[in-house]
């Protein structure tokens, strides 16, 4: 029996924005194309949040301002009571849609976008949303492999494991894939628990495999909790990877975390050192466009432009007034 797709919402107005076009479906979230006050926007519907706790979470995801974090605008409910989240369209490629291929990334590449994840989820932490629970879904990459996170996962509630009888199987472990051991165990998350999530991205990137597979969120909760990390060298052989390298992705993952990096900036610190890899350059924006001709005064239509002043008229002028002051010595003179 196939599963229901999502209702079709085009046309439906949420706030100032009206619904154009479906861009994703998640587990339990559908994200739509949006315009309304002057700009395109990405609206996330999320089915699985509690409205009054996604309001909170909104009123300290706004206060964020990093340019490797997607901008969150607004939040609001729907007319069924589901909340959403109005959030910069980004154009970018999921990280998930480069994992699905199941090759792994060349050690720069991977240890490049990690550093960017940490360097968000740093200012994060720093400015209170001391957990997001990145997943590959939300970080998504620019053309130069810019990283935009989208900062609106996360926050404590029910321990996952006692939410996985109500969640299709498919979907816990799609769930659970990147997810700390306490956030499954006791449903509470902070910085060493997006260190872990980060961790396994790394893992993810240079192996081409996740560390823990489970084809069900129990079998998967249970290799979280208890199965030890297979070596980087044992989920692919091919990989090669510094010992460096290898040590840190297993303290990040660590069982307990207390035995992880305490934040994201020890941890991107760490993986600069072992690595020599530095944290890539934010992309400059382009200059502003030259003011239009009419702005920089150019002669009106049906007028002759004026000539242009020769560029060595400051010696002429000097020779000028030389020959002023040699006429009035010699009239002085003659006089």
């Amino acid at each position: 029996m196939e599963r229901e797709g999502p209702a079709d919402l085009s046309g439906t107005r949420l706030g100032v924005y009206t619904l154009q076009e479906l861009l994703g479906v998640g587990e339990g979230t559908v994200v739509w194309l949006a315009e309304g006050g002057g700009r395109q926007v990405a609206i996330r519907i999320d089915a699985r949040e509690d409205a009054a706790d996604a309001e909170q979470r909104f009123a300290r995801i706004r206060q964020l301002d990093h340019p490797r974090l997607m901008k969150v605008y607004g939040a609001g409910r729907t007319p069924d009571g589901a909340p959403y989240f109005v959030c910069e369209l980004n154009e970018g490629q999921p990280l998930s849609e480069v994992l699905n291929e199941g090759a792994p990334l060349p050690v720069e590449r991977a240890v490049a976008i990690t550093l960017q994840v940490l360097d968000a989820l740093d200012h994060a932490h720093r400015s209170g949303l001391l957990s997001l629970a990145p997943e590959p879904s939300g970080v998504f990459l620019g053309w130069d492999d810019g990283v935009k996170l989208r900062p609106i996962h996360g926050g404590d509630g029910e321990p996952i494991a006692a939410q996985l009888a109500s969640i299709q199987p498919h979907l816990a472990a799609k769930r659970l894939r990147y997810m700390a051991p306490e956030r499954i165990a006791a449903g509470r998350g902070g910085p060493p628990s997006d260190v872990y999530a980060a961790g396994v991205m790394l893992y993810h990137m240079l192996t081409g495999r996740a560390p823990f597979e489970g084809h069900s969120g129990e079998a998967l909760s249970r290799e979280h909790l208890l199965s030890s990390v297979p070596s980087l060298n044992f989920a692919n052989p091919g990989v090669q990877v510094s010992g460096g390298v290898a040590a840190l992705v297993d303290r990040a993952l660590a069982k307990r975390p207390e035995s992880r990096f305490q934040s994201a900036a020890a941890m991107q610190r760490a993986l600069m050192s072992v690595s020599g890899i530095r944290l890539p350059e934010l992309a400059v924006p382009a200059p502003p466009a030259p003011p239009p001709p009419e702005s920089l005064g150019a002669a009106p239509p049906g007028r002759p432009p004026l000539p242009t002043p020769p560029r060595n008229w400051p010696w002429l002028l000097l020779a000028g007034l030389g020959l002023v002051l040699f006429a009035w010595v010699v009239a002085r003179v003659a006089g």
